[in-house]
């Protein structure tokens, strides 16, 4: 009887880590996608500063070289 309560437990056991492994897989795809969209907002927020910037650079240089 000992043997087949030990195999039940082990069992009952094995179940349990395999539940909290999917768990915990699942969680860890639900960050990976929050990380992925928050660093796609980032890009596009640095792209767009980056082309701001850039383009009052340019107004800046052609505005100095209308009055040279």
């Amino acid at each position: 009887m000992g043997a087949c309560t030990n195999i039940t437990a082990r069992k009952q056991t094995e179940l349990e880590i395999r539940q909290l492994n999917e768990q915990v897989e699942e969680r860890v795809q639900q960050r990976t996608a929050k990380l992925i969209a928050a660093n796609k907002e980032l890009q596009a927020f640095f792209i767009t500063r980056f082309l701001m910037t850039s383009t009052l650079l340019y107004a800046v240089l052609m505005d100095l070289v209308r009055h040279c």
